[in-house]
């Protein structure tokens, strides 16, 4: 958005013509596509699993499609306190970074012995 904004800007101040910056914006385009097909996308699903460790019961058992994915985390990030997710060693920007790379199978896998439950994440 920024280097568009700078291309009208160069246009407003006859820095460029209009053609010279249909020209640029085309090619911004062009490079925004191909950094959009780059992203490796070889899972479909994010799923969340909770286990009660005493009963073995299942308390949550959700899939998110990876077209929601995005919106997801966004929404976990506001409600997801941070002091937790690092006293289990899970860095939120290193998740949102595998999720990015396409990576695939389990990404977290936390038993919290205290509240007995057991936190599975994966990517399929």
């Amino acid at each position: 958005m920024e280097e568009r904004l700078r291309i009208l800007k160069m246009v407003e101040e006859k820095k460029i013509t209009a053609e010279e910056a249909a020209e640029l914006l085309k090619a911004l385009e062009m490079e925004e596509e191909r950094e959009i097909k780059r992203v490796p996308r070889r899972f479909r699903w994010l799923k969340i699993k909770v286990t009660d460790t005493n009963t073995n019961k299942v308390k949550v058992n959700l899939s998110i499609p990876y077209s929601l994915l995005s919106w997801g985390m966004r929404i976990a990030g506001r409600f997801t306190p941070s002091d937790l997710l690092e006293e289990h060693g899970i860095d939120f920007n290193d998740l949102l970074k595998a999720i990015e790379e396409g990576e695939t199978g389990k990404i977290v896998d936390v038993y919290d012995e205290e509240d007995g439950e057991h936190v599975e994440i994966s990517l399929e």
